[in-house]
């Protein structure tokens, strides 16, 4: 009896050990599956974009059905929040999440997780840590960088592929991220929706598939917050019958980019956006209803700066044979809704993207007539376009509103110029930067680059660095991360250099004389004495004069005092000229009445060689 007792044991213990192996066994393949499953069902990881001071948007896609949440928190690796999970999500079906109750001016760090649908196994993160920053408040400093014409499916896809341009493109990549900039901001041509001289997609599957590879490339290289405005290769052009472009390209793309490229919509910020869900025909009429607002021009703001991305092509209507820059235009629905952006904005800064230019130039830098180079030409052009609603419309508008920078692509290398100041006879003139291309063939073509008064046909990118006093850009090789070219705006400038008429002294009064003709006219003057306002709400016309009496300011004579004058420019609302002095009285002070101080602005520098404006 005790004997079968024991082999009873024993085979219990065995038939136990044989349980337990094969459930260890099975645990192990589950793993395995589930490890496969995460990195097969992944596709393109996460896009985020629309980040405002309280959420963000988190875009992803999936070959294989799932349930999906994310995670977050303000500390890496240590996840405080989880989102509603998501069951069921079909194969390559959009899912996107809102994170929403965010905290303004603070980085937030995720991981997605996934599981196989209608399962109990575990889930699994499908991708490394991502982070982002969420809005900054006003006095932040931030960067962010500029990249356009990529020209990725011709880069990476398009036979033959350029190993050298994919070896660039990686570069940049890896420079940006290590650069962590608070968002990208991409002026278009990254897709061949169009190619040049014709073609493109032939149907809304290649359509899907080119946006899906530019998506998934984008997002494995470059997770940070991405902002995008469309280029002529996007193909959502009314161009119809040339290049390419026609009615059914410009529905295929426009359907592809809103399911693969997600971007903020006419609610995701106060500007507002672009609310139309439907495209025109050549007749005017609508023909295509996509079911959501397009998505192509929105505005949001962070630190001390407001961000327009335009949209260059769209509304550019019916222009089968564009013989002339006068055929650009914005639209009046899209232009009338930036000069409403650039209006309520308050913010110190102000940057304009599109494509390019509305309008273009040709060899001679003179206004062009007939041949012309389309959207070429920068700021020495900004006077072509559409008079309603291209650039000679829309610089003027930036003038108005002190709107800083128009920043585009489309040519193939970097440059910089001005709109025109010398023909504006003010100094609140726009800078027109075109941000090169990193992966592209470079545009070595003379006649195209004379158009221009600085560029450099290197592969690179821009970094700008924005602090509420200065804005610095930096176009930097990719090569080797050295910077090609720097400028800083400083929007204290220009600094005010004074002097006596004579040699006499001050005995009852000080005159002030506004003697430059730089500005039209400075207004909402106020004048410190030793660091304390004295005298305000006056205004300092060109060749007039203000006078103050000496006792009303505090001072004796033969007194040793500073002073210096703050005013808002006429035509610049919210820019501050500094007017600084030191100054004494002489031991003489003979009875002559008035005198007067001359105040004349130094000529603000226009070589870009020169980064600091204050004098």
């Amino acid at each position: 009896m005790d004997q079968k007792r024991m082999n009873l044991f024993w085979l219990c213990l065995a038939l136990t050990l044989i349980f337990f192996i094969c459930c260890v066994k099975a645990k192990i393949a589950t793993d395995k599956d589930n490890s496969e499953f995460c990195n097969y069902a992944n596709n393109g990881t996460t896009f985020i974009t629309a980040v405002t001071g309280s959420g963000a948007l988190i875009n992803s896609f999936f070959n294989e059905p799932v349930d999906y949440y994310i995670t977050y928190g303000t500390t890496p690796g240590i996840y405080t929040t989880n989102t509603t999970i998501l069951e069921n999500q079909s194969i390559n079906t959009p899912i996107n999440i809102h994170l929403t109750g965010l905290t303004e001016n603070t980085r937030y760090y995720y991981q997605p997780y996934i599981r196989r649908n209608a399962t109990s196994e575990d889930y699994c993160a499908f991708q490394d840590e991502r982070n982002f920053t969420t809005e900054k408040p006003s006095g932040s400093s931030f960067s962010f960088v500029h990249v356009t014409d990529t020209h990725l499916n011709a880069v990476f896809y398009k036979l033959p592929a350029s190993e050298e341009g994919q070896i660039s493109y990686f570069n940049t990549a890896s420079q940006i991220r290590s650069i962590n900039p608070d968002f990208v901001i991409d002026t278009g041509d990254s897709t061949g929706m169009v190619g040049n001289g014709g073609g493109g997609v032939d149907n809304q599957e290649e359509a899907y598939t080119q946006w899906s590879r530019i998506r998934n490339l984008y997002s494995y290289t470059l997770p940070i917050p991405f902002y995008f405005s469309l280029g002529n290769h996007e193909g959502e052009s009314d161009l119809i019958g040339r290049d390419g472009y026609t009615q059914e390209r410009m529905n295929w793309s426009t359907h592809a980019r809103l399911k693969y490229f997600p971007q903020p919509d006419n609610s995701t910020y106060p500007y507002g956006g672009n609310n139309e869900t439907r495209d025109k025909n050549a007749a005017g009429d609508y023909f295509q209803d996509y079911g959501r607002p397009l998505e192509d021009y929105y505005a949001f703001d962070w630190g001390d700066a407001t961000f327009v991305v335009l949209d260059t092509y769209r509304y550019t209507e019916n222009l089968t044979e564009p013989l002339s820059p006068n055929f650009w235009s914005l639209g009046k629905e899209q232009f009338e809704w930036l000069n409403q952006t650039l209006a309520t904005s308050t913010k110190k800064w102000k940057f304009v993207f599109g494509h390019h230019i509305l309008g273009g130039g040709n060899s001679t830098k003179t206004p062009p007539q007939g041949d012309y180079n389309y959207g070429d030409g920068g700021g020495n052009y900004s006077q072509t376009g559409n008079e309603s609603y291209g650039q000679v419309a829309i610089n003027p508008l930036m003038e108005r509103y002190n709107a800083q920078f128009y920043i585009y692509g489309h040519v193939h290398f970097f440059a910089h110029d001005w709109a025109n100041w010398s023909l504006y006879n003010r100094t609140n003139y726009v800078n027109y930067v075109a941000g090169g291309t990193p992966s592209q063939k470079l545009k070595e073509v003379g006649s195209r680059y004379d158009l221009y008064d600085n560029e450099i046909i290197e592969w690179g990118y821009t970094q700008y660095t924005v602090t509420p006093n200065n804005v610095t850009f930096s176009y930097v090789n990719i090569s080797d991360g050295s910077i090609l070219y720097t400028y800083t705006l400083n929007n204290t400038s220009p600094r005010i250099s004074t002097s006596y008429t004579n040699n006499t002294a001050i005995t009852s009064n000080i005159t002030f004389q506004y003697l430059d003709d730089e500005y039209d006219n400075a207004k909402n003057c106020s004048l410190f004495i030793n660091g304390v306002q004295k005298y305000t709400g006056f205004n300092l016309m060109n060749g007039t004069s203000v006078s103050n009496n000496l006792t009303s300011l505090g001072l004796t004579n033969g007194q040793s005092f500073n002073w210096y004058v703050n005013c808002s420019d006429g035509t610049l609302d919210n820019q501050t000229i500094a007017f600084t002095s030191t100054a004494a009285f002489p031991d003489e002070m003979p009875n002559t009445l008035p005198k007067t101080r001359i105040i004349s602005s130094l000529n603000q520098p226009h070589n870009p060689e020169i980064i600091n404006f204050q004098q």
